[in-house]
């Protein structure tokens, strides 16, 4: 029996490597799109590290990972046509984990690897002699602009528009997903993680993840080592300097609910969910988890541990000032696509997720040391 994974040197997806490689001894084959600057085989060794994988797992690895270089987004994956049939007909499960995963940019980047990207796996699962079983990670962004009550794991649904095109592609890649599978009559699982976090130290080089564009935003202002000299800096400084008495922090206040919530999972805990899930045979043609914890985070808890990062600034919700400073207009210009996490209040039904896992204690609510530290993992990744 052989796996095939997309997205292993991603975040999830070398969580996700990492899980599979420690709860077997099958073969797994992981697609990787190829660097000029780094060997495919280099780069997944390294996310496997960073995801917490020790010597022995690595050794397995070393056993039973073969990496095949290509890209979700070309034509056949970018290989030969006996490349194409020969990794086609070796697959019995396949785990697509690959996505461009960032709150901005435009659209053509994100339709080429989340949607094209998930056709050609799609394709992929259904050119070879066997029929693999196949695993798609969406994301419960796909509820898009909707603010709040329930949304089901049953529920696709674009009324509410999206907040950004990554949120747009993943609806279109499901959307995908659900018709494959009626036209083949091959049962799907998918997997809708919420706001995955880990308390662990990332190290340069690691797969980044949405902290990672909040560290880019904010590495000016954190409140010890080096940073590289930015335009935001240095209007922060000029900005402080000029500021009456003691007072050096940079007044922020925010939009978003301060009474909201934000759904934040552990990702070693999701990814012993998602397996726990697929050892279970499918119960319809298309069956759908909320990787979801059952305690929200309050969105003044988030805040909170990302102001404990950024001493420099004063961050808090409220309305932005009607003439902003320079600097305070630059910040607001730059942060405005992380805001879109602070305006929901929504819940996520988990009916489906609790029965596939009943053996898993639920994680704990994080509290305030976990944020802090989630937080600290991204803002001081470089």
């Amino acid at each position: 029996m052989t796996t095939g994974i997309t997205g292993a040197t991603g975040f999830l997806g070398s969580h996700l490597l990492r899980e599979l490689l420690g709860s077997g001894d099958e073969p797994i084959t992981a697609l990787v799109r190829p660097k000029a600057h780094r060997p495919s085989r280099d780069r997944l060794m390294s996310a496997l590290a960073a995801a917490g994988a020790d010597t022995a797992l690595l050794a397995r690895a070393d056993d039973l990972v073969t990496v095949v270089e290509g890209d979700v987004g070309k034509p056949r994956l970018g290989l030969d046509p006996t490349a194409y049939r020969r990794l086609a007909d070796s697959l019995d499960t396949v785990w697509h984990s690959a996505a461009l995963v960032a709150l901005t940019g435009p659209r053509d980047p994100f339709t080429a690897q989340n949607v094209v990207g998930t056709q050609a796996v799609l394709d992929l699962a259904a050119a070879g002699v066997r029929r693999p079983r196949v695993h798609h990670v969406s994301t419960a962004y796909v509820a898009g602009g909707r603010r709040d009550g329930t949304v089901f794991e049953d529920e696709l649904d674009d009324s509410a528009g999206f907040e950004n095109y990554y949120e747009a592609s993943k609806y279109d890649a499901e959307v995908l997903v659900r018709s494959w599978a009626r036209r083949h009559h091959r049962p799907v699982n998918v997997y809708r993680p919420s706001l995955l976090l880990t308390d662990l130290p990332i190290p340069d080089g690691a797969p980044g993840h949405t902290f990672a564009t909040l560290a880019r935003i904010a590495s000016p202002f954190l409140g010890d080592g080096p940073v590289a000299p930015s335009p935001l800096l240095t209007a922060a400084d000029t900005y402080l300097s000029g500021m009456p008495g003691s007072d050096t922090s940079l007044p922020l206040p925010l939009p978003g609910r301060a009474n909201g919530t934000i759904n934040c999972l552990p990702v070693e805990h999701a990814v012993r969910m998602m397996l726990a899930v697929a050892a279970r045979p499918p119960a319809n043609l298309v069956d759908t988890y909320h990787l979801v914890s059952p305690h929200e985070t309050a969105n003044t808890d988030l805040l909170a541990a990302i102001a404990h990062h950024l001493p420099r600034m004063s961050l808090t919700f409220g309305s932005p000032p009607v003439a902003p400073s320079p600097v305070q207009r630059l910040f607001y210009d730059v942060v405005s696509p992380f805001l879109s996490f602070f305006r929901h209040d929504r819940r996520y039904d988990r009916r489906h997720l609790g029965e596939a896992t009943k053996g898993i204690a639920d994680p704990a609510p994080p509290d305030t040391a976990y944020l802090r530290a989630a937080v600290g993992s991204y803002l001081y990744h470089r």
